[in-house]
């Protein structure tokens, strides 16, 4: 007999109050959500949502001075269909065929923080085509943001779900969501105590989380310097850049169980770049 397919439910949650959204993505508190260029728009409009767009536009700005900001096909071959970018996103794509193989993935409601252009759905569902994924960023730019995403999606025939928010205000409802998971980008987020715990928030009881391929500090080092000296275009553009050591990441992912299990994966570490398989479950 074939196995009955689940059928997913996208509970959408205020930014504000958490009450969920009617139908109209409206939410009993007055906010009201938008939905267009394909993409959901669910996000505050505060103080909190001008520092997203500062980061925003430094991504695009770093994008310029890097000489990538560029409208070519490139995006439709990541993370290894041409040379270069095989050797740019090695680290990430290991990172992501690890993530494939140890996770219960088949039908699940996955969420990706930080998603950028939504190159890791278009790749993770040409493996797992059962996937349901929604894919969250603060950047919608067309060019190095998940504006992107609607011609990746054409160009592969998968679809999932884009959200335009804040992972500091995640607009879904409580116990909605299967997994989350984060490739490149904890590192980049303002405050992990208050991600980590709107993670809890929004993980079904036994839902778990992957943080992949991220960066760390040596134990004894200042945080401050360690970045200044190691990331200076992304800094100079206002982007967030962060360097937790290992013990700060998992006190900040307690809620969370947060372990690093490079080991458990057969994944190496590297301190001086990227390289944490971070993993946690709530319960």
């Amino acid at each position: 007999m074939k196995k009955k397919e689940r059928k997913i439910i996208l509970r959408w949650a205020c930014p504000y109050c958490q009450h969920e959204l009617d139908a109209q993505l409206h939410c009993q508190c007055g906010f009201a959500a938008d939905f267009r260029n394909s993409m959901y728009y669910i996000h505050r409009t505060d103080e909190s949502w001008d520092k997203c767009m500062i980061e925003r536009c430094g991504w695009i700005e770093a994008s310029k001075e890097r000489g990538v900001y560029v409208d070519n096909d490139d995006h439709f071959f990541l993370p290894d269909g041409r040379p270069h970018l095989r050797e740019f996103y090695k680290e990430s794509k290991t990172h992501i065929d690890k993530f494939i193989a140890v996770a219960d993935l088949n039908g699940r409601l996955c969420l990706d923080l930080g998603a950028s252009l939504g190159w890791v759905e278009t790749y993770m569902l040409r493996c797992i085509p059962t996937l349901n994924l929604i894919a969250l960023e603060v950047n919608d730019d067309p060019i190095c943001g998940l504006g992107r995403a609607e011609s990746l999606k054409r160009r592969a025939g998968v679809d999932f779900t884009c959200l335009v928010a804040d992972m500091h205000y995640i607009p879904l409802a409580n116990n909605s969501v299967d997994l989350v998971f984060s490739v490149d980008a904890l590192h980049h987020f303002r405050n992990l105590d208050v991600v980590f715990k709107e993670i809890h928030r929004v993980l079904r009881p036994r839902g778990t989380f992957y943080g992949l391929n991220e960066p760390d500090r040596p134990d004894g080092a200042d945080e401050d310097s360690y970045v200044k000296s190691h990331i200076e275009v992304e800094l100079r553009h206002g982007i967030i850049e962060r360097r937790p050591t290992i013990a700060e990441y998992l006190k900040m992912g307690e809620c969370l169980n947060l372990r690093v299990a490079n080991d458990e994966v057969n994944l190496a570490k590297n301190v001086l770049t990227a390289g944490l398989f971070l993993a946690g479950v709530k319960t």
